[in-house]
């Protein structure tokens, strides 16, 4: 009897083991998000002197207060378990999304969490179409997906747009994913930097909605000219032969500001510019173990240091938008795949 016993105990033990090891539990456990609390910051979080914020105000000023009562009121009761604060930090995200849309053709969207709060936008038809107007002067059209692969260069392109125009909160990663995981396209990157204005916006830019929000022309313009510093500091440190040593001269670098910054704040915004350059630098050239390394790296520094360490959920891993406010998780990977909607022009 006791030896019968002893295995059935064996084989519950065994099960244990097997069901906490699989993936999924794996999976539950990575995705515990950190709990929201307090309110988005004001005007996105973009200092009075950075050349988004003109058109950070331009975007403001094109909703309603009639349009922000009804979808904030929609998605609490559509989630049940959501809070204002959630509700907050997912507005606050796509509404950088927005400002984004209005200066590129086209942007995927990466964040389920993000793209559900867009979608109840769509709802509200009347509203809206004439708050796209008064933003651009033309739609912003919800584009759905073509394909569920992966598209790292597409994540890493938006990774490096986001960086130059935001700082980041302690829930954009956890809403976003991971920034910075993968090299961008290196033919891409120099095209951009070194292709003329009008070729810009021909194929890159939103230019046709600039007559309205001219504001969005400035930005852009801001994003050529970071791209192009960028591109002369890729010139001189090509001879780097890993992440890690490019990292550690950027440090070195930006070593003396960094340790003149009183807040936490401050030298977190260093770190994800530090991050940021690291990636736009290292793109240049062949970093067969990009990816392994600023992994490695982010084990280390946690990331951007605004963020909180750990799996990330804010991936578009996957395209459900339905259930509650804190169980829509995504996917914990950081992959970044074109899986979900973006904005396109019309």
């Amino acid at each position: 009897m006791e030896a019968i016993l002893i295995v059935f105990a064996i084989i519950f033990v065994l099960l244990l083991v097997i069901t906490f090891s699989s993936p999924k539990a794996r999976n539950r456990r990575s995705n515990k998000e950190k709990p929201y609390i307090g309110t988005a910051p004001a005007y996105l979080g973009v200092d009075h002197s950075h050349p988004v914020y003109p058109l950070v105000k331009h975007y403001l000023h094109s909703w309603t207060s009639e349009y922000e009562e009804r979808l904030k009121l929609r998605m609490l009761e559509e989630f049940s378990g959501m809070t204002d604060s959630e509700y907050s930090w997912r507005k606050l995200e796509l509404d950088r999304y927005f400002v984004i849309c209005a200066m590129l053709k086209e942007v995927p969207m990466f964040s389920s969490k993000v793209d559900a709060v867009w979608h109840e936008m769509l709802m509200f038809t009347s509203h809206y179409d004439q708050w796209s107007t008064r933003y651009i002067g033309e739609k912003i059209h919800h584009e759905p997906a073509v394909t569920v692969n992966p598209t790292p260069h597409l994540r890493a392109w938006f990774d490096w747009v986001y960086s130059q125009l935001f700082t980041p909160t302690e829930y954009t990663e956890q809403l976003w994913g991971k920034f910075f995981r993968y090299p961008l396209d290196p033919v891409f990157q120099q095209e951009f930097v070194h292709s003329d204005w009008e070729q810009l916006e021909r194929r890159m830019f939103r230019s046709s909605c600039w007559k309205k929000a001219p504001e969005a022309r400035e930005a852009a313009t801001y994003l050529i000219q970071q791209a192009r510093l960028q591109m002369q500091q890729a010139d001189e440190w090509r001879d780097m032969k890993s992440v890690r040593d490019l990292r550690y001269r950027l440090e070195d670098r930006q070593g003396h500001l960094v340790s003149r910054q009183q807040s936490q704040q401050d030298n977190s915004y260093l770190q994800w510019g530090l991050a940021a350059s690291v990636m736009f630098i290292a793109s240049t050239t062949d970093h067969v173990n990009y990816e392994e390394e600023m992994s490695e790296n982010d084990k280390s520094n946690c990331s951007t240091g605004a963020s909180a360490c750990g799996s990330s959920s804010g991936d578009y891993g996957s395209s459900n938008s339905e259930g509650s406010g804190s169980g829509d998780s995504g996917s914990s990977s950081s992959c970044g795949s074109s899986c979900g909607s973006g904005c396109g022009s019309s």
